[in-house]
Formats: structure tokens, sequence, C-alpha cells
């Protein structure tokens, strides 16, 4: 239905506590019914998975839909679903750490070799996701974060990611945007997927 309408993507936000399914297991299904969209999550927080188990469950997507995965990611913001989960907002600069933290060991665990990588919040050792996902060098990245474009400039080391636009190429009018009949939290976003580039963007409103 969403490629017979002309879309070109198809996005599930991720709130455990009150959205009616998994992100990632929902865009599993959708990538064995479609062909062409682009599949995303918008965006999937950083506090409610490890990373390593991110990039393990990436990579499937990636690989069941021969790399049409987006992977969005945030830092949380939803302070009453954290309640409901046992656990509290963390303040906005931990959010931000670790959200930094969750890109290194994506990109080191979907790399060539066993990855280690101790921080401040998070880390993994001689960790490796094999097979890994279609997309080379990485699966892209949407980064939802207040002011993240800034912020990724500003946290020291974090990988150098080229930018995602969100309205497509220079000149181009804004996506069209829709929900589908599917499930309330799906969303579609326009964009001619074979001009997404593999990389990744500083883009939305909430760390």
């Amino acid at each position: 239905m969403v490629e017979q309408l002309g879309f070109d993507s198809f996005w599930q936000r991720d709130h455990p506590a009150r959205a009616p399914e998994d992100p990632i297991t929902f865009l599993a299904a959708v990538a064995g019914v479609t062909h062409r969209v682009r599949l995303g999550t918008l965006v999937a927080s950083a506090q409610y998975r490890h990373p390593l188990l991110l990039a393990r469950v990436a990579a499937d997507v990636d690989r069941l839909s021969n790399g049409r995965l987006v992977l969005g990611l945030g830092g949380g913001w939803d302070a009453r679903e954290f309640e409901q989960m046992g656990t509290v907002l963390p303040p906005p600069r931990e959010r931000l750490e670790v959200l930094e933290e969750t890109i290194r060991i994506l990109t080191g665990v979907w790399g060539d070799a066993p990855f280690t990588f101790e921080g401040k919040h998070l880390r993994v050792t001689e960790a490796r996701v094999q097979p890994g996902p279609v997309q080379t060098p990485r699966v892209p990245l949407l980064i939802g974060a207040a002011a993240s474009a800034a912020r990724c400039a500003w946290w020291p080391g974090t990988p150098t990611l080229p930018t995602l636009r969100a309205t497509g190429r220079p000149g181009r009018s804004p996506p069209r945007t829709s929900s589908t009949s599917m499930t309330s939290s799906a969303h579609t976003a326009r964009r001619s997927a074979d001009r997404t580039p593999r990389s990744s963007a500083a883009t939305s409103e909430r760390p």
C-alpha cells in the first residue's frame, strides 16, 4: 500500500510504554512485503537498548530489506515513559553523552574487526556484529536531538557523518508526510529512495 501510494519511506516511532508495536520488529515485517521504500526509526531512543543489541537488530532489518534501513537515533525525552519503565529520564548532557557513545559503538561493531570501547556510560569488549548490514560502511544514521547539528560538532571524537537532508536536494519542496492505516504510529515521508545518500543527519526537535 505504501509503495502503491507513491511514498518513498516508512517510519516508526519508539515508545515501548505506549506505542502498539516495537519499531524494529515492525520494520522487519514491513521489509518482507515491500521492495523499494526506505524503512526507518523516527527515532529510536539510545536509552532503551544497549548499542550492541541495537546494532544486531538494525543489521538484521537492513539485510531483510536488502539495504533500505535508516536508523534514526535520539537521546530520549519522555519523562513519563521513563517513569513507566521504572527508571528516571537522565539530564540532557548525560543523554547526549550516551547518544554519542552509542554512535561510536554502532560504527565500531559494524566494522571489519572485533571492537572494544569503554566510555563513561557504555562499553563493549571484542564485539563485532556478523553478519553485518548490507549498506557500507554502515547503516545511515538520522540523529534526532535539539540543536544536534551543533552538538555533533561539539562532541570530541564523534565520527564525521555527511548530511542526509530532510527535504531532499536543494531547491526541492519539503517531503510529503502521512500516517498509514497499518498503525497509528507508522509514518511515511515523501523522499526519492534512489536519491537517498548512505549518510547521516542531524534533524528533529527533542533530545
